[in-house]
């Protein structure tokens, strides 16, 4: 399960800023290790519960966390791709 923890936890980290605190970082592999507690379950209810509360603490720390610098967000992205593809088609009728 700490293995899976770990996997969950790589692929969530790209998503902040390399500058979290100890406390956020802290937080954010408790909730990798409830996501992998919840894969493992079997009950209904406690997967429910467990995922929503790793859902708060990643909310909770992407709250507090430095805003990831960088790369375009994905609203930025799409749009920039639906202007291309706008463009293009103007290019083509004219």
């Amino acid at each position: 399960m700490r293995e899976r923890a770990d996997a969950i936890f790589a692929e969530i980290r790209g998503d902040f800023a390399s500058d979290l605190t100890p406390t956020d970082t802290l937080m954010l592999r408790h909730a990798c290790l409830l996501l992998a507690r919840c894969q493992r379950l079997r009950n209904a209810a406690e997967t429910v519960k467990m995922s929503a509360e790793a859902r708060r603490v990643i909310d909770g720390v992407r709250r507090r966390a430095p805003k990831r610098r960088g790369g375009p967000t994905l609203a930025e992205y799409l749009s920039k791709g639906q202007r291309k593809r706008e463009e293009r088609e103007e290019s083509r009728g004219t």
